[in-house]
């Protein structure tokens, strides 16, 4: 709400100190130029927006544990499937 008489003039976003913005799946080289404005860049420990490891993901992607869909890797687990 901005002005007298509580009217909204424009849209904001309500953003803490520290709160994740935006989240990107690029390179690791020119990181600054993705968005605009002066942010803080936090290079993940995770592959992309998978919950493993990039050595964990390494390793599974070799062993044929995890197959690439996508943005995102889906898990073959260890068990065949179930006969009735």
């Amino acid at each position: 709400m901005r002005h007298s008489f509580g009217k909204p003039n424009d849209l904001v976003a309500r953003v803490r100190i520290g709160q994740p913005i935006i989240s990107i799946r690029a390179k690791d080289d020119k990181k600054q130029m993705k968005f605009p404005g002066r942010q803080k860049i936090v290079v993940s420990k995770k592959w992309g927006f998978t919950k493993w490891t990039r050595e964990e993901y390494a390793e599974m992607r070799q062993s044929g544990k995890l197959v690439p869909a996508g943005n995102i890797a889906k898990y073959i687990p260890d068990h065949g499937k179930l006969d009735a």
